[in-house]
């Protein structure tokens, strides 16, 4: 009996099995697209109840610099500032587009599928009024700031979050020094050498807009807002921290937020001995080293002299396969043979114990107009 029904008792077993999860599948299938619908929704909403208040000169459209004056909006919470935010981060990358008004994002398209720039600004708000509501109100959510939370985005601040991970992760006290809160819920960042710069708490649309801190408090966003305050000193910019997402120099990044000189060594033209000497100084002292390709800016987390190895952080963040290095990402760190660094990288950027000057700013540009 076993034999002659072994194979239909089989198959009923393995449709018994099958059958739960294909309902299961089923289920999750139909949440998707309910919690799509839902986003769709609650996009909609959130835009057109707040498109009146953000048309400041009441046309109709929302240029650029009417989204950049709303996103310093503390007033602006919640829904309306993902909305917002979804907003201005899709067009930071589509510049071309014109200025935006409701009709782009019609309730139904063409055929009655979304367009593409609907898909797209719907996954943004959905995404970033997680951030939004993820962020807890305070500077430091974990006492001191953490390496671990920061990731990139659509932004072109690598120079500066190296810098600020170099610290966060090799001296975190020494970060954390740097932002004093004040009575009135406005922060003061003393860089060194320079004067004081104080910047009110960041609006929900500049925590969605901006560089991700992963639930690590307001610190990130404080110094970058900070920095681009003293990079705007000429008010080019309606919000000052694009001033701070367009590129800069890794070197110049670790000379204004430590205060301390920045020496490059190019790998083309620097003996790996000397290069072992200087991560060795560097890591035993706690201090900032930046690498990178022609490109991208990159922080060292440490060198083993044991085994000659760099382990190195990524600013992007992610666990992706990382190309320029040939290797696999975790959270952003990749450990690589010293001797393989020296071949895709450019130089080391690394941090002195001295303060800097003019004469330390100069040699820096010198040094990489030299070996590009």
């Amino acid at each position: 009996m076993k034999s002659k029904y072994g194979g239909y008792l089989a198959a009923l077993s393995a449709l018994a099995i099958l059958q739960p999860i294909s309902s299961r599948a089923l289920a999750d299938n139909q949440l998707a697209v309910h919690d799509g619908a839902d986003n769709v929704s609650s996009f909609r909403q959130a835009l057109e109840s707040g498109f009146n208040n953000w048309d400041l000169d009441k046309n109709g459209v929302l240029d650029d610099d009417e989204i950049d004056s709303c996103i310093q909006d503390p007033s602006i919470k919640g829904k309306s500032a993902a909305a917002l935010s979804a907003i201005k981060v899709y067009r930071r990358s589509h510049s071309h587009l014109q200025p935006f008004q409701i009709s782009d994002v019609s309730p139904v398209e063409q055929d009655g599928a979304l367009s593409k720039q609907h898909k797209d600004l719907v996954s943004l708000y959905s995404r970033l009024l997680k951030r939004i509501t993820g962020d807890p109100p305070v500077l430091f959510a974990r006492t001191l700031p953490h390496i671990d939370g920061i990731k990139q985005g659509n932004t072109g601040d690598c120079y500066l979050l190296s810098t600020v991970a170099g610290l966060a992760y090799h001296d975190p006290q020494r970060l954390a020094a740097l932002i004093v809160p004040n009575r009135d819920g406005s922060y003061t960042v003393n860089f060194p050498q320079h004067e004081p710069i104080t910047v009110p708490p960041p609006t929900d649309c500049e925590i969605a807009s901006y560089t991700d801190d992963a639930q690590d408090g307001y610190w990130l966003h404080v110094i970058e807002k900070a920095w681009g305050v003293y990079r705007d000193r000429k008010r080019n910019h309606t919000e000052a921290v694009d001033s701070v997402i367009h590129g800069g120099s890794g070197g110049g990044a670790i000379m204004f937020v430590t205060g301390n000189a920045c020496v490059r060594y190019p790998t083309s033209a620097t003996d790996i001995r000397e290069i072992r000497a200087q991560l060795v100084e560097a890591m035993q002292n706690k201090r900032v080293v930046n690498t990178g390709t022609p490109t991208h800016c990159l922080t060292v987390l440490n060198y083993d002299p044991a085994v000659d190895t760099i382990t190195i952080w990524n600013p992007w963040g992610s666990s992706k396969f990382y190309k320029p290095a040939n290797q696999v990402m975790k959270n952003g760190v990749f450990t690589m043979a010293l001797s393989e660094f020296m071949q895709n990288f450019v130089s080391i950027l690394v941090e002195k114990d001295r303060p800097a000057t003019q004469e330390d700013y100069s040699k820096l540009k010198k040094s990489k107009k030299l070996h590009p």
